[in-house]
């Protein structure tokens, strides 16, 4: 049984002889036939690759467009949700002046007859309750909450 040049140098050989010469026409051989098709496939897979990541990028960016979108989504519901819970109690101390100027379309004017007009403009207005407005402006709080509260019962 003729021995392989693998198992010939295993065993301490050189193989066959003629075995070395041969080996380096067929790896030529091989090189030559097989060299331009595997380049061109390599080639051809490359640009499928670099396809494929350029989708995967674009796919990225979506992905974090859309993710932005939704917390900003969820932002808004979240706020919706605080403004349904609000908006079915009536006016107190404790909501912010923005709360009260958007829970109903009256309370405008009742601010502007308690000589505070400019409330939805003013740079505080999300974070100042009522009760801090009547304290900084020296306002009368219980009729303050009285009328924003005569609003609830005429709609």
């Amino acid at each position: 049984m003729p021995v392989s040049g693998r198992e010939a140098a295993e065993l301490g050989g050189a193989g066959p002889p003629g075995y070395p010469r041969a080996m380096s026409r067929f790896r030529a051989t091989l090189r030559a036939r097989l060299g331009p098709r595997v380049r061109t496939r390599l080639a051809r897979r490359g640009a499928e690759c670099a396809e494929h990541r350029d989708r995967v990028a674009g796919l990225r960016e979506d992905a974090a467009a859309l993710a932005a979108r939704v917390t900003a989504v969820e932002a808004t519901l979240q706020r919706l949700r605080a403004d349904q819970e609000l908006w079915s109690q009536p006016f107190h101390g404790e909501m912010t002046i923005d709360q009260a100027w958007r829970r109903h379309p009256g309370a405008p004017g009742i601010f502007a007859r308690f000589h505070l007009p400019s409330c939805d403009t003013c740079a505080v207005r999300h974070d100042e309750t009522l009760a801090e407005a009547v304290t900084a402006y020296d306002l009368d709080g219980e009729a303050l909450l009285q009328a924003l509260n005569s609003l609830l019962g005429e709609s």
